[in-house]
């Protein structure tokens, strides 16, 4: 075998392996957040037990599924300005709270297992927090 051909291989290899660590990463965190939007100045976490973010705007409509630690969900979420649209569902697609936050609120929804977390927005400042 040729020292090109080597390379070729050794090349591929690597991006088959990247590949397959992101594959990993993705299933092990609960796969990755589904964004339909914009965010303006957005700091967040996004974590297999908990999704927070903080921004100056977003607009559009944002997914993600988390575990949650124990049997409660707790959804902070911090008005600045504009409507934030809340929507969970469990694993059977049936919606176990829904609401559309125009002030600042901390929300306890009972839970079992894991969860889809829909958000929606036309135009929304301030923060988000689910644990």
């Amino acid at each position: 075998m040729s020292d090109g051909m080597k390379k070729i291989l050794v090349s591929v290899g690597t991006a088959l392996l990247i590949v397959i660590a992101i594959v990993i990463m993705n299933v092990t965190t609960g796969g990755a957040v589904f964004r339909s939007g914009v965010r303006l100045g957005y700091v967040g976490n996004e974590l297999p037990h908990s999704w927070t973010g903080k921004y100056t705007s977003i607009m559009g409509n944002f997914s993600k599924s988390i575990t949650p630690k124990g049997d409660v969900l707790t959804i902070e979420i911090t008005t600045n300005s504009g409507e934030l649209n809340v929507e969970i569902t469990n694993e059977d697609k049936e919606v176990i709270y829904s609401n559309a936050f125009t002030d600042t609120q901390t929300v306890e929804v009972p839970v079992t297992g894991k969860v889809k977390i829909k958000l929606s927005t036309d135009k929304h400042s301030g923060s988000f927090s689910f644990k």
